[in-house]
Formats: C-alpha cells, structure tokens, sequence
C-alpha cells in the first residue's frame, strides 16, 4: 500500500506540472512570452528571482562532495528505484527520476528570492520556477531529499517558502538526471505569461 502511495504521489507531482502548462495556455492564450539575460532577474507574482552559479557534477564528483560535505548519497540512504525501471520484487521506499545504478549527473543551482511585496507572500518551491530544454518540452524534477538536506531544512520546510514583506531568500535547487543537458532553461509560468532565462552552466572543476 505505501508503494502504491508513493507512485501516486509522485504521478500526480508530473501531471499538476503538465496541467499547469496546459491551463496557462487554454486559459491565457495571448500571455506575454519574455526571453530573460541570465543577469537579469525573473519575476513570478510579487517575487523577483535571481539565478547564480549554476554547476553540473558528475556522479563521482557529487559523491566526493557529498563526502566532503558529510552527507550520505540518496541511493546509500534510501532504498530508491527509477520510475521508469521498477523492479517490484526488489522493493523500494520510493520512486526518483534518474536511474541511480547508472552514471548520473547533478545540477546545482543558487537560487535567490525576494518580496517585493507590502504584504507576506508563500509559495511552493516547485512551483517557482521549471528547468527545461526548450519551451514546449517536460522539466526536470527537483531532487526532494538533497533539496532538504543542503539547504539544511527539515522534511515539513522543504515544500513552501514563506517571505515577509522585502525579505530575501537564497535556496540551492537541485536536479539529477541520467543525461547531461548543455542547454537547459529556467522557466517561469503564471498569469502574466512566460518568462525563459538560459542557463550558463558550468562544469564542476
């Protein structure tokens, strides 16, 4: 029963994604496209948003990291599968995006948000913002457990971020896929439109 739980959870994380690109182009068809410079900031409802030091790690580079920073890899901490290899028998805690038995790569971004707003404002960290390859493809999946665990939040903090009125914040988002994508893109959807912002992505030295 709680395999059959995590699968849905994680289902349902992929489809209110896809509905929320589909319900922006139904509902606003004429929204606003904006191509954004990298050092430039984004803007999703009353927050601007500003991208730094975006890095791509190898899987023995990430494991050396993780070993420098003290932390355990996913896969040594969690019993994990991929959701599009499931070997039932084996059993698992629950679904990722990547295949973790293969070479895999880590993309790390700074991410730094503030209120503009008079007012407290909330949101969740998901729905910030997507990293895709072009404007019409699928975004990559934010990494929950090393989302949590390098921003040093607890499992109930790592879902929504609540600011004040003029308060900043920065987060790490983290990604890993099995692919290293050159060219990736933040994307930001609301009801003013579309925002796209290519990555200046760096190589891990």
């Amino acid at each position: 029963m709680a395999k059959k739980i995590c699968w849905g959870i994680f289902a349902l994380i992929i489809l209110v994604m896809g509905v929320r690109v589909v319900y922006v182009n139904a509902t606003y068809p004429n929204a606003r496209f904006k191509t954004v410079d990298s050092s430039e900031e984004m803007k999703y409802r009353d927050c601007s948003i500003k991208i730094d030091n975006v890095t791509y790690y190898s899987k023995s580079q990430w494991s050396k990291y993780a070993k420098e920073q003290g932390f355990e890899l996913e896969e040594d901490k969690h019993k994990i599968q991929y959701f599009n290899n499931i070997n039932r028998d084996a059993g698992y805690e629950y679904l990722v995006s990547y295949d973790p038995e293969s070479d895999y790569y880590v993309l790390t971004m700074e991410v730094t948000v503030r209120n503009d707003a008079d007012t407290d404002v909330s949101f969740y960290y998901r729905e910030l913002m997507n990293i895709v390859q072009s404007k019409m493809t699928g975004s990559e999946n934010l990494d929950s457990y090393y989302f949590a665990l390098v921003n040093n939040m607890k499992t109930e903090e790592s879902s929504q971020c609540k600011l004040k009125a003029g308060e900043e914040k920065t987060m790490t988002y983290i990604y890993v896929t099995n692919e290293r994508k050159p060219k990736l893109y933040a994307q930001i959807i609301d009801i003013k439109g579309y925002q796209l912002m290519k990555l200046n992505i760096e190589d891990k030295q």
